[in-house]
């Protein structure tokens, strides 16, 4: 599904990473494990085609991603550190704008946010709440896309236990279905996933 050959990449000119290769099939999760600065959100931005300064080959599905030709993007779901909410937005609002290119029903909506444990803060603002729950809020949108390849740094990252749980549900219930999911962290989780350091 994705292919990765001898991949170099560098930000403001600087090598961060050097002669990178894996591979992700269908259905597979893989964990790209190193500390601050290592370069995780770095590989994640450059297959993504949002740092254009690369070397090596990046392959989709048997096809090579070039500049012209980021097929990757348009195929995946990218959640970065920033997570992409409105703070002025309520909950719901949050969820509807993702989710309103795809047409979704107002039921869908809730039922993503039920299945995070938020469906009672769907009219409270984003800026109200914590960290780990507007991060529940981002992972929500997981369930309203089509992607087939899932780009999420760090998704455990402020997250109590149950937090945790569902994560890990959502992570089963979409390789199930087939799709596939590339994930940073500082350190391996606790599930049986590949996984390669980058330290």
């Amino acid at each position: 599904m994705l292919e990765v050959n001898n991949l170099n990449c560098f930000r403001s000119n600087e090598s961060i990473l050097s002669d990178l290769s894996f591979s992700l099939d269908r259905g597979e999760v893989l964990e790209i494990i190193g500390t601050n600065g290592s370069g995780k959100t770095t590989l994640l931005r450059t297959l993504l085609g949002l740092i254009k300064e690369s070397q090596g080959e990046i392959k989709w599905n048997g096809n090579l991603v070039t500049r012209e030709n980021q097929i990757l993007t348009s195929e995946s779901f990218y959640q970065g550190h920033s997570l992409a909410l409105k703070g002025r937005l309520t909950v719901i609002e949050n969820i509807y704008l993702s989710a309103h290119p795809l047409n979704f029903e107002t039921d869908k909506l809730l039922e993503s946010l039920e299945r995070v444990n938020l469906l009672n803060k769907k009219d409270v603002l984003v800026s109200e709440l914590s960290v780990g729950q507007k991060k529940r809020v981002s992972i929500a949108k997981w369930l309203l896309t089509d992607a087939q390849l899932y780009l999420i740094d760090e998704p455990f990252s402020a997250l109590d236990d149950q937090g945790h749980k569902v994560v890990e549900g959502l992570i089963k219930e979409l390789i199930n279905r087939g799709c596939s999911f590339l994930l940073t962290g500082h350190r391996k989780s606790k599930e049986e996933y590949g996984a390669f350091h980058l330290d």
